[in-house]
């Protein structure tokens, strides 16, 4: 893609083979040799490097092997069970002889005790939550070293992240969820009992429970924030709920200290891809703020609202190209009862521009708070100019030169004002004394400006298919209208008009192809009448 930047991809390439390789391995305990194929097969462009590297790993005897089995001690901890294992650390559940607690015990992989970065990672991250104190991250107690190996204990908490919980919804539509069916997979997948009664956490819908984790990971994150540190690596696998109800933020490892600058060395990968903001693709890591981890928080509150990723590809550049062009589908095309404010509070919180995004992770907190309570939102969805403009910087070749023809025969602001009621009338009082096709236009612009501008309607999605049909009725009858008067300039802008809100509802189902097909398809059909109808349509003014 034209727009990705080399640094960017520069910037991805190492650190995404050895993220894949802690993926893998971390796999491999479940799942064995079959995980490394299906990574693999997930990621071509790395596949001969990922395998070379675990084979590597694999004849110096590393791969599969414990830090240490139950019974164990490390220091003044004895070892109880393994409780699991992330693709940096195993955590262990230990009791601590000095103080007769348990607590999580976590120590380097053995495989990657000898990599630096793992090992600087591990200390980045004990140093980094030391100094955060907030109920949705896990505080640390006490670090060591046995030997080269170090550990640290934390408090023990019994759940799984949020992606263990997600996949046991696979295929499965939000509509037929509730929030205790997240309860139940937490603690299926933690191997603990129910409790006796429902956490807030869990009351009420899929979406309401969705709402509050996200709620709760803001919080943390904004705590986080407010002692200057940046997560960089916010994704639905640091995240763990626990069947009373909490929601923790974990791995610091990838953190940052807003102002330390020997953290953040040329070429270091920040994040996982499917995470990543587009800023960090395009500018690299030292573009990364506070409001790149919203984003990450934009992408979990996308997948709860829609059981989907809001970017998917076949291999890992295809995947950041379709980052940063940023047009997901919305997600009331997943989870058609979405409300507007719970789909507009997801889309501002993954927006392209950072600074059309929630500048803070408090703000996306107290938003979720509005949606949940009933309150107005602060968040405001992109302008349909704002899309036209991004349309022209997807596509400049192709639109340029059209939309100035367009630019110069009408105000930018008269063509989207199509969708006022007052315009409307004009419209008809303009066409008044037609004959029997313009008296079909009246009829078809005012019930289709009734039915598109009423607020109730535009916010419904069951009404899409209604107000697309509209449209295209619209458009189709002006084009006919004006291949039988050439020289009527005026239906061909009005066809415009109607083609314009027919690619914005295309747009917003996701069919992305299609609305640019039909967007530009119909301004290159202007181009020829410009000439004629520019100078009586300057003489006329807009619509009045």
């Amino acid at each position: 893609m034209e727009d990705m930047s080399r640094q960017g991809l520069e910037a991805s390439g190492t650190g995404a083979l050895r993220e894949l390789v802690i993926e893998v391995l971390e796999r491999m305990e479940r799942d064995g040799s079959a995980a490394l194929e299906r990574a693999c097969a997930e990621h071509p462009e790395l596949a001969e490097s990922l395998r070379a590297r675990v084979e590597s790993l694999r004849e110096l005897g590393l791969v599969g092997d414990l830090v240490e089995g139950p019974g164990g001690r490390v220091g003044e901890f004895r070892l109880l069970e393994r409780v699991g294992s992330g693709g940096m650390g195993v955590v262990y559940r230990a009791r601590q002889a000095s103080l007769d607690r348990e607590v999580a015990l976590k120590l380097i992989r053995p495989e990657l005790l000898f990599d630096d970065e793992t090992r600087e990672r591990f200390a980045r991250e004990t140093s980094v939550v030391a100094r955060l104190q907030h109920p949705g991250i896990v505080p640390i107690y006490t670090v060591g070293e046995r030997g080269d190996q170090p550990w640290y204990a934390m408090e023990l908490v019994v759940g799984c992240s949020l992606a263990e919980a997600l996949r046991e919804f696979s295929g499965r539509s939000v509509d037929e969820l509730s929030g205790e069916d997240l309860r139940d997979a937490v603690c299926e997948r933690s191997s603990s009992p129910r409790p006796a009664g429902l956490a807030p956490l869990f009351a009420g819908s899929w979406v309401e429970s969705s709402l509050r984790v996200v709620r709760q990971a803001a919080e943390a994150l904004a705590h986080a924030h407010q002692r200057g540190v940046l997560h960089r690596d916010v994704k639905a696998s640091n995240l763990m709920l626990t069947p009373t109800g909490r929601v923790m933020l974990l791995d610091f490892g990838l953190s940052h200290v807003e102002g330390d600058d020997s953290l953040t060395r040329s070429g270091d990968r920040v994040g996982s891809v499917p995470y990543m903001p587009p800023e960090l693709l395009r500018d690299g890591p030292r573009a990364v703020d506070r409001r790149s981890d919203v984003y990450g928080l934009g992408v979990i509150l996308y997948e709860l609202l829609t059981l989907h990723r809001p970017f998917a590809a076949e291999g890992v550049t295809e995947l950041m190209a379709a980052i940063l062009e940023g047009r997901p589908p919305r997600p009331s095309s997943y989870s058609p009862g979405l409300s507007w404010e719970q789909e507009t509070v997801c889309l501002a919180a993954l927006e392209l521009d950072p600074r059309r995004r929630y500048a803070t992770a408090d703000d996306l907190a107290r938003d979720l708070e509005n949606v949940l309570e009933r309150r107005p939102i602060q968040a405001r969805r992109a302008s349909s100019a704002l899309a036209l403009r991004r349309l022209v910087q997807r596509r400049p070749g192709a639109a340029a030169a059209v939309l100035l023809a367009v630019l110069m025969a009408v105000l930018l602001p008269t063509v989207i004002a199509f969708l006022s009621l007052r315009e409307a009338r004009n419209v008809g009082a303009a066409l008044e004394k037609a004959d029997e096709h313009r008296e079909r236009a009246l009829r078809a612009v005012d019930r289709m400006l009734y039915d598109v501008a009423n607020a109730r309607l535009a916010h419904v999605p069951q009404a899409h298919e209604l107000r697309q049909n509209l449209y295209e009725d619209a458009r189709e009858l002006f084009e006919e209208m004006a291949v039988a008067e050439p020289d009527n300039g005026e239906l061909r802008l009005m066809a415009v008009e109607a083609a314009l809100g027919q690619a914005t509802l295309l747009e917003n189902e996701g069919r992305f192809a299609a609305s640019e097909e039909l967007l530009l398809g119909t301004l290159e059909d202007l181009v020829p009448w410009v000439a004629r109808g520019a100078s009586r349509r300057a003489a006329r003014g807009p619509w009045r």
